[in-house]
């Protein structure tokens, strides 16, 4: 136990150490020449579009036909600052002509400078509804739970900066949206490691007989929220950056460990999908591609 900590808070570490950042990608490009080089100089931008076709449990309304994008951790800062490959992904979202896009949170990474950039990028991107998303932890200027602030980052900054180029940032709040004349819930969480996510809040006003949506960062969360809703956007675990064949992934930021990518059912009407992310806070991926998802209600 006391070594997989020790091993644990190694891995936490690279999110803001830039030494050792490098000196694990040399050690696995020189330990694991093949699989480390692609992983450092390919499989960071290779990203895929994920088809899910989603059917609601809700029964009392349908909203069949809808395209949902889903993206999340695009990390956009000193380690991860390639304008064009997130022009060229922001093209391919719009190539879908997609009713809604959703946003997960970790925009950015260190730099403040950072905060004109991105927002300024994403603007581009287009959907018939709109464009929505919560907020993550480095959102908030947090690495971990318990850690000292290390990204100069406040989140009523970074949520400024997005909604002034018109993309609705929901924290702790809910939204009703038209789609075809029938209503829909967007519901958007505060970060868990904010210490400011209040499921409570955030579904006061919401009627959960319409299809309810939630905007989550971390999938942790689902174990917070006691109300009904269809589906839990999240993101945070990268798809477990770093995953080996037999061995599994290196550390997952969460309790959750087996939330770690893909569409997962809680309960009758609960479930859950963790998108892999599009950036990196440690430059390297190994089967954890960077992902686009694409959600059609059937």
């Amino acid at each position: 136990m006391r070594n997989k900590r020790k091993v644990t808070e190694y891995f936490r570490t690279l999110h803001h150490k830039k030494a050792i950042r490098a000196v694990t990608a040399a050690s696995l490009m020189v330990g694991l020449p093949v699989i480390g080089v692609y992983g450092y100089l390919r499989a960071v931008k290779n990203f895929k579009l994920d088809y899910v076709p989603l059917k609601l449990n809700n029964k009392h309304s349908s909203i069949k036909g809808m395209k949902i994008i889903h993206i999340s951790d695009l990390h956009y800062g000193p380690t991860n600052k390639d304008k064009k490959y997130f022009n060229r992904i922001f093209d391919h979202i719009n190539s879908q002509h997609a009713d809604l896009i959703i946003l997960t949170g970790d925009y950015f990474q260190w730099d403040p400078n950072y905060l004109y950039e991105l927002p300024e990028m994403l603007s581009r991107l287009r959907a018939k509804i709109g464009v929505f998303g919560c907020l993550g932890n480095h959102d908030y200027g947090s690495c971990y739970p318990g850690s000292v602030e290390n990204d100069p980052f406040e989140h009523h900054i970074t949520k400024d900066a997005l909604e002034r180029k018109d993309i609705r940032i929901l924290t702790n709040e809910s939204q009703i949206i038209t789609y075809k004349k029938e209503k829909f819930n967007l519901v958007g969480l505060h970060d868990l490691w904010s210490n400011q996510c209040d499921p409570k809040t955030a579904f006061q006003n919401v009627d959960t007989s319409l299809p309810t949506f939630v905007l989550s960062h971390n999938p942790d969360t689902v174990h917070m929220v006691d109300q009904d809703y269809d589906l839990m956007f999240s993101g945070h675990s990268h798809g477990g950056q770093l995953t080996w064949p037999l061995f599994g992934s290196f550390v997952v930021p969460q309790r959750s460990q087996n939330l770690k990518r893909g569409l997962h059912y809680i309960s009758d009407r609960k479930r859950i999908y963790i998108n892999r992310g599009l950036g990196h806070t440690f430059r390297m991926r190994i089967n954890s591609a960077p992902e686009i998802t694409l959600f059609e209600i059937i």
